[in-house]
């Protein structure tokens, strides 16, 4: 039985008076978010949010939960609006489902952080997670609103609210309520008790199924027969019935077994969502919307031409709407004609797509061409690739494998004048990319065999093209090769061509400072290779000079190098270790993580600026501004990161033709900001960050808005002293989440700090869930 069952005492919420102080902290939590970092500086968030797995009408509009923020549509108008991330705001962009509650409330469940409920009187979110609230995790699967009741599911158990009050809570590893499984997907509250069900957890495991729990006794019965080896995938309660859908099949329960009920309805289907509303029962999935005839006992297509459709809805005005999801179809993702918001209209479905970036949220490469156009490259694994254009504000999709293109990931983008030219990667002996290298000019395709798995390109001062080859498997890296575009002759250097002196095949960075090439190696440094007077490669003149650890006078901060960028007087060399700045041959400086440094050291991207500084993008930890300090050192004022960053992972940046503004293409999304123009400008109330924060997830607590530097202490509750820091700035580093050397738990704590303005507690908390976007 439960240790939370309401005839033992429910957790949590058994008050009104609980509930306020609940609300309390939350607001507290809320406050002590920085604000922006500045008052001229603006961020501006692009995710794909036509993949909707939930939606809710209201009198003014629908809300829909979709894997890219949420998203409401305005029927009268036709207008759509997006909410993403953001401080004070929506706190995940990952959203799995929504219902409508009391009060015109919408519960959006994420995939990372709990519950965020939106009040549509006030425009304002506000958090609802398993650290402050009954809930049995923050990676919510499906939420169920049915009357005053409220279920709440999920990874790793359930909650049962009814009105204001928990009812039941049920925990893996804690509890041995006899659950169908612990990956439970829908729930019902049948006759006074809760029906619900669960997926198979592996092949081997169990096989999922219904049961069923009397509150009063705390006794359950098992509900299966019937659904043996199915894949459950919803619960109705309608005509004082309960229905069941699994992947492919639908049945009432008679009162001992399931018995089908799936007349009118057509092979391989891919059952989502049971939804009964007024007099009628309805039905959606991979091949469309069906209602229920009790009097032919039958079912029949509402509509035709329905996409896959994952979750519906009817308004106050009996229009019925359908979220289209890839989960409905069981697929990589939805084609632009099949995605999106749906409305049943008389005899057929009319779609309601709102523009935007590509249906992929990992970025590969970003970059403007000569028109002022955006080019992005998405690529993930088991989906087509993708390459998109955004044209004052219209955004447009060219899917890799059409159009005349290869069917491979784009990794690099290098505009030439009218040309776009796409480095192409990656792949083994069964996979290489026919061709490694295209080029988009306006009048056609035109695609090069010579190169593959490539990683990055540049040109140099002659005109000449270079491509960059590296694998995880290095018999798959090809080296550098040169393409003369004048003549259409190619060059090939591996580590065996004479009057070469590459160090290795395997090269994940080349950059051109005029005719000289900087090439960087997976994990043997990097060489400076000058073509010499004539700017003809392999000629007498050429000069090698290579920086790795086994130089004494030339050695870099890391062996593992990942980018390289040629700014005005000097080149910045990114690797696994840190930032290697050659000034000139000899004068290397070092730019590392620490203390009033870089965020972390892996390096993913750098943009250097007019002034001697640069943009520094670190792994997991957004983009940091550095900064020229006049004695030949340098200043790291403040690190851009989440929550205004779509994702704290930047795989890519560029620089808008403003000539300010940065685009940051990230694992999850596409985020653009424009910089104040002065670092401290329009600082607020300090305020510590992240918040909540996981110190599992390679993060590190800092203050922001601070006007000066600071000394302090980290303290519990209870007003022990875990962490002391002084003399800090604005975005430095001040704990690691750690005491005595070890992980502190989740819970409450409070950052006190002491400045020439007096002192200040805020306060923030910790979790230790998973990692996510």
């Amino acid at each position: 039985m439960s240790l939370y069952n309401t005839s033992k005492g429910c957790l949590g919420r058994s008050s009104s008076h609980g509930c306020l102080t609940c609300l309390f902290i939350l607001i507290v939590l809320l406050l002590s978010y920085p604000s922006s970092h500045g008052a001229a500086e603006s961020w501006q968030t692009y995710i794909y949010a036509n993949d909707i797995r939930g939606v809710v009408p209201l009198s003014d509009g629908i809300y829909c939960a979709t894997s890219g923020g949420a998203l409401f549509y305005q029927s009268e108008t036709g207008e759509f609006r997006q909410w993403n991330r953001a401080a004070n705001g929506l706190s995940s962009d990952t959203l799995t489902c929504a219902i409508g509650a009391p009060g015109d409330q919408i519960w959006y469940g994420t995939e990372t952080q709990g519950i965020a409920i939106y009040d549509v009187e006030s425009s304002i979110f506000m958090p609802f997670t398993s650290l402050l609230e009954s809930i049995p995790s923050d990676d919510i699967v499906n939420l169920i609103k049915q009357d005053d009741w409220i279920l709440v599911l999920a990874r790793g158990g359930f909650s049962v609210f009814q009105g204001d009050s928990l009812v039941w809570m049920s925990l893996e590893g804690l509890d041995l309520d006899p659950v169908p499984s612990w990956d439970l997907r829908t729930g019902q509250i049948f006759q006074g008790e809760l029906w619900i069900g669960g997926r198979p957890v592996t092949e081997e495991g169990y096989l999922g199924g219904v049961v069923r729990l009397n509150f009063e006794l705390g006794r359950w019965e098992d509900r299966s027969q019937g659904l043996e080896n199915r894949t459950l995938r919803d619960l109705a309660v309608h005509d004082e019935l309960i229905w069941v859908a699994t992947d492919d099949f639908i049945g009432i329960w008679n009162g001992d077994e399931w018995i089908g009920h799936e007349a009118g309805l057509p092979g391989s289907p891919l059952w989502m969502d049971l939804y009964s509303a007024a007099d009628t029962l309805w039905l959606a999935g991979k091949t469309g919307v069906y209602y229920f005839d009790p009097a032919g006992e039958q079912w029949i297509t509402a509509a035709a031409g329905a996409p896959p459709v994952s979750s519906l809805a009817r308004d106050q005005q009996g229009r019925l709407w359908a979220g289209a999801s890839a989960n409905a179809r069981n697929s990589n993702g939805l084609a632009d004609s099949e995605d999106g918001l749906w409305e049943r209209l008389g005899g057929e479905w009319v779609q309601h797509r709102m523009l935007g970036p590509d249906r992929r949220h990992h970025y590969r490469d970003i970059t403007f061409d000569k028109d002022g156009r955006l080019w992005t490259s998405t690529a993930q694994p088991q989906q087509q690739p993708l390459l998109t254009i955004r044209d004052n504000g219209n955004w447009s999709t060219i899917v890799k494998g059409t159009s005349g293109l290869t069917n491979t990931w784009t990794w690099r983008l290098l505009v030439d004048g009218d040309a776009i030219w796409l480095g192409n990667c990656c792949g083994t002996s069964s996979t290489l990319p026919d061709f490694g290298v295209e080029v988009i000019r306006p009048d056609g395709i035109s695609q090069y065999a010579q190169a593959t798995n490539i990683k990055d390109m540049t040109k140099d001062a002659r005109g000449r093209l270079w491509f960059a080859s590296s694998s995880e498997n290095t018999e798959f890296a090809f080296g550098v090769t040169g393409l003369d575009p004048s003549d259409s002759t190619w060059i090939e250097l591996t580590t065996t061509t004479m009057g070469a002196e590459l160090q290795s095949n395997n090269v994940r960075a080349i950059a051109a400072e005029g005719v000289i090439l900087w090439i960087g190696y997976v994990d043997q440094g990097f060489s400076r290779w000058n073509l010499g007077s004539d700017g003809v490669p392999l000629t007498t003149d050429d000069d090698w000079i290579h920086y790795s650890s086994s130089q004494v006078q030339r050695r870099p901060v890391g062996d593992r190098t990942t980018c390289i960028a040629v700014g005005s007087d000097a080149v910045w060399v990114g690797s696994t270790s840190g930032v290697t700045r050659v000034k000139d041959i000899y004068g290397l400086r070092y730019l590392t993580q620490g203390y009033n440094r870089l965020p972390a050291s892996e390096i993913k991207d750098i943009i250097p600026t007019a002034e001697g500084g640069a943009w520094i993008a670190t792994k997991n930890s957004g983009v940091t501004r550095v900064l020229p300090d006049g004695f030949g050192g340098f200043t790291y004022e403040y690190t851009y990161d989440s929550p205004e960053l779509v994702h704290p992972d930047i795989e890519t940046m560029t620089v808008d033709p403003d000539g300010r503004s940065l685009w940051l293409g990230t694992a999850w999304g596409l985020s653009m900001v424009r910089p104040s123009s002065t670092v401290t400008e329009g600082r607020e109330r300090p305020g510590v960050y992240p918040n909540p924060y996981q110190p599992k997830c390679s993060q590190s607590l800092r203050i922001l808005g601070l006007p000066s530097r600071v000394s302090g202490v980290i303290l519990d509750t209870e007003g022990r002293h875990l962490a002391v820091f002084d003399d800090v700035g604005s975005g430095e580093v001040i704990w690691d989440g750690r005491a005595d050397g070890r992980m502190v738990p989740a819970g409450l704590y409070i950052v006190r700090i002491r400045s020439s303005q007096g002192f200040r507690s805020i306060p923030f908390a910790v979790l230790d869930g998973d990692c996510g976007p």
